[in-house]
């Protein structure tokens, strides 16, 4: 489970450091943004990326027999990195 886990932060750290990059390059400017804003919806995926797989360290401790649908796909998610 440890070494699991240790590969689990090293995905998160690069998702997360893309996702601050993303923001970086995206910047928003004062005020609520459009609602079909594209640079938006860029930096909302980059985020959502980086927060299921720091979500994701009970699920890599499970039985794969054990696993909920959601929890399969966080796995899978991690396995595709």
């Amino acid at each position: 489970m440890t070494a699991l886990d240790e590969v689990r932060k090293d995905i998160w750290h690069d998702a997360y450091s893309e996702y601050k990059q993303v923001k970086k390059d995206n910047p928003r400017g004062k005020g609520r943004p459009k609602k079909d804003d594209p640079e938006l919806a860029i930096v909302k995926a980059a985020k959502a990326k980086a927060d299921e797989i720091k979500g994701s360290a009970y699920a890599l401790g499970k039985a794969p027999e054990h696993l909920t649908e959601k929890q399969q796909l966080r796995i899978s998610l991690i396995a595709s990195q």
